[in-house]
């Protein structure tokens, strides 16, 4: 019951996050066209794609709470890691994310696999190998702003229209640079000359099929988050992300790391609409979003209502571009809070374990 309470949460937090439109380049910048026509390009090559990488997040102790509870859970677990390995599949609008825990990682073992067939978005977690917990939602999957799959998008659906994780901008500036390996580099600049306003800066390689190596996001002199990604030779497409590192930031202070590194890559994979589809086991405990209800599937198959929410007057819908004003700060933010009821439920049962003894 704890799990799916947290299943609840995550659903509820995933509803925060804010929907951010792709950039609409009309200064007539030749830089900024030319990497617009080679993202365009990528994205018609890699239309079905799987790819396969590991992922790394050390728990840090440096965000404080005003819950004293709460603050000693997050440096219980200190320096622990969570290292999963995940798989997305993508085929035009339909997607089929799987996930699962590596023998290395820190807490509950368990698996999980989200599917978008093109209008509602199903996910099945299962923890410990028995409990299986699921969602039924219209929200789109998956979602191109959260760290995990940034640096996909980024590179294959840069110019894809509503696809894109680059923030809406009317006026970008365009500029050259090194990076610090001295390699010339063109960085795009959206933002910046209001103090109290959102600014994005995007470094391109035009050596490789401009591909972007650095995402940084900023709100006004305060740094949000930063996205560095490193390629690889690819057959296919040209060039691959092969490694990439995602930090976010509270101000000055460094709230969240995470590292992946890719270990397959397959273009044009062999897909069917089969591969889109979930079904929830027998035993199955999930919340169905379109009708604000908790449900469970019995053994026969049929459906039984386990408790009711409220019901909604419609499925949720994307934020609209009001949302596009702030950042994916936010997103990681929601991870964070995930994380730590997990961490505050873990802490209060071992305690109360302690208190029994």
């Amino acid at each position: 019951m704890k799990q799916f309470t947290t299943l609840l949460i995550v659903l509820v937090l995933c509803t925060l996050t804010p929907a951010v439109l792709p950039a609409d380049e009309r200064d007539g910048d030749p830089l900024c066209e030319a990497a617009r026509q080679a993202w365009i390009a990528r994205s018609q090559q890699a239309r079905s794609f799987r790819a396969t990488w590991t992922q790394r997040q050390v728990l840090s102790d440096e965000l404080e709470t005003p819950d004293r509870e709460l603050n000693a859970a997050i440096a219980e677990v200190a320096g622990k890691v969570l290292h999963n390995r995940f798989v997305l599949s993508v085929v035009g609008e339909k997607a089929r994310l799987t996930k699962e825990s590596l023998a290395d990682s820190y807490g509950p073992v368990g698996k999980g696999t989200s599917v978008f067939n093109g209008s509602t978005t199903k996910t099945l977690g299962q923890f410990e190998g028995t409990n299986h917990q699921g969602t039924l939602t219209h929200q789109p999957f998956p979602s191109k702003h959260i760290p995990d799959y940034l640096a996909i998008f980024l590179h294959l659906r840069g110019a894809d229209g509503t696809a894109s994780p680059i923030p809406i901008c009317n006026s970008i500036r365009s500029e050259e640079t090194l990076d610090a390996s001295g390699r010339r580099m063109c960085k795009f600049v959206c933002g910046g000359v209001d103090p109290s306003g959102p600014a994005f800066e995007l470094w391109a390689d035009p050596e490789n099929q401009w591909a972007i190596s650095q995402f940084n996001l900023s709100h006004g002199a305060e740094h949000r988050s930063q996205l560095t990604t490193s390629y690889a030779v690819n057959d296919v497409i040209g060039t691959v992300p092969d490694r990439w590192t995602f930090t976010s930031y509270r101000g000055i202070q460094k709230v969240a790391e995470i590292t992946g590194v890719f270990e397959k890559w397959e273009f044009n994979p062999s897909l069917n609409d089969a591969d889109f589809e979930l079904e929830f086991p027998p035993g199955t405990r999930y919340f169905d979003v379109t009708t604000g209800e908790v449900k469970e599937v019995e053994s026969g198959g049929l459906h039984k209502i386990a408790f009711a929410a409220p019901p909604k007057k419609s499925p949720v819908e994307p934020r609209t571009s009001d949302a596009s004003k702030k950042n994916m700060f936010y997103v990681v933010l929601a991870n964070i809070l995930i994380l730590l009821v997990l961490l505050v439920v873990r802490f209060r049962w071992k305690s109360g374990n302690r208190g029994g003894q």
